[in-house]
């Protein structure tokens, strides 16, 4: 799990609230699961957090991020504000700790 957590938050470096719909949750869960660093039982849970938590352009960013696309995650960072971007960086970490957390008590 640490190994898993270093890589994201390596992830985040590329680079409000309710921002999103079953649209975005989708797209999270998609990108979680094919991104190694995460467990894939994680990826539900880590979306439901991300949806809630994150405006649409910090929704942007972390499905950029998940799929490595620098680019993408450039470009998404660029549309936030200072606290946004502060709040989907550590959400790349705070995230899927929380949801390993709650589902294998870590």
């Amino acid at each position: 799990m640490k190994r898993a957590i270093v890589a994201v938050c390596g992830v985040a470096l590329l680079g409000g609230c309710g921002g999103g719909g079953d649209d975005s949750r989708q797209a999270i869960v998609s990108a979680c699961e094919a991104n190694e660093s995460i467990r894939s039982s994680y990826c539900d849970c880590v979306a439901d957090k991300a949806v809630s938590e994150l405006s649409a352009d910090g929704l942007a960013f972390v499905i950029a991020a998940l799929n490595e696309d620098r680019e993408g995650a450039q470009a998404a960072r660029a549309r936030l504000d200072p606290e946004e971007a502060a709040t989907a960086a550590s959400f790349m970490t705070r995230g899927p700790v929380a949801c390993a957390s709650e589902i294998d008590g870590y």
